[in-house]
């Protein structure tokens, strides 16, 4: 059985309660920091595996938060 991945705008990391750096996400999240900046300013939208790693790791964070 496959279990769908949930997807969010990795955007939402870097503010409260998460408040990631542009460099600190875009590390984690394997892309560079020009490419969250146009997330950012919507430019350009984050890609599909972005935004279930984003949520994978928000998932992470909350537990760890709890």
């Amino acid at each position: 059985m496959l279990t769908t991945i949930p997807e969010i705008n990795p955007t939402i990391l870097l503010y409260a309660p998460y408040n990631y750096s542009y460099k600190a996400l875009a590390e984690l999240l394997g892309v560079s920091p020009h490419a969250i900046k146009a997330w950012v300013s919507k430019r350009r939208p984050p890609a599909s595996p972005v935004c279930k790693l984003a949520a994978l790791l928000k998932q992470q964070l909350d537990r760890q938060a709890a």
